[in-house]
């Protein structure tokens, strides 16, 4: 359509009693202008990309709505009955796009753990099984999309009752005792080693988050976890466990 245009351009041009020299100008700027257009419209999705491409972001903190108590419900695998319900506080990290474009395929990877020494250095810990953290609600590794603005939220770890630990077959291989909380964290797939299951400390946790559309961003989100365990939220958000990203 645009060369249509030109060409109806370029006749009234010449019909026109003009120097040959603005005809010639006017020529060339029209085969530039017909150039730029087509290049245009070749690198559109490129142009689009550069300038609403998505940004994203990691945030958290030790209360609502990051994090909350939560119940979960034990129940017979073969019959499906109801065995016992233990309470936990579920913690959370929220993924934010704070660009002009959607993020397609958001996945948010945990890459490798340290916990704080004595001495105040970090080690890492290399039993750590590094894989994708689930997203909340959907329980996925990957979720379809992320628009801006809009935030998604992402399972970082889990607290449960120390007293109904005999329900996880993970946490009593740490051989803790039963007045003393861990923490497993929300990976994809649950280790049978129990090595996503963690006691008290001071961690960093490594996360890449990325989209099929956007490079992965490093965060460290810093977990203090006491070991102490309330059923008041009040005595436990923020005081026994407490959440920052860096």
């Amino acid at each position: 359509m645009w060369i249509n245009i030109n060409n109806v351009v370029y006749d009234r041009i010449m019909n026109m009693d003009l120097p040959q020299w603005i005809i010639a100008v006017a020529t060339i700027l029209l085969a530039i202008a017909t150039i730029l257009l087509a290049a245009v419209a070749a690198f559109q999705k490129i142009i689009e990309g550069w300038m609403f491409k998505p940004n994203l972001k990691v945030m958290s903190r030790a209360c609502e709505p990051y994090c909350h108590k939560n119940l979960l419900t034990i129940t017979d695998q073969q019959t499906g009955a109801v065995i016992d319900t233990v309470d936990g506080y579920y913690l959370r990290i929220a993924v934010t796009n704070s660009g002009r474009g959607r993020a397609d395929q958001v996945e948010v990877f945990a890459e490798k753990l340290e916990k704080k020494q004595a001495d105040g250095s970090y080690c890492e810990r290399t039993e750590f099984d590094p894989m994708n953290l689930r997203w909340s609600h959907w329980e996925r590794p990957i979720i379809d999309g992320i628009s801006p603005r809009m935030p998604k939220y992402c399972g970082l770890a889990h607290i449960y009752d120390p007293a109904k630990r005999k329900h996880f077959a993970t946490h009593l291989r740490k051989n803790a005792p039963y007045d003393q909380a861990l923490l497993e964290f929300c990976l994809q797939r649950l280790p049978n080693t129990g090595t996503h299951v963690v006691e008290s400390g001071l961690y960093r946790l490594h996360v890449l988050v990325a989209a099929a559309n956007a490079r992965p961003k490093p965060f460290v989100v810093e977990i203090n976890f006491s070991g102490q365990w309330f059923t008041d939220e009040s005595k436990m958000m923020g005081k026994e466990f407490s959440i920052m990203v860096r």
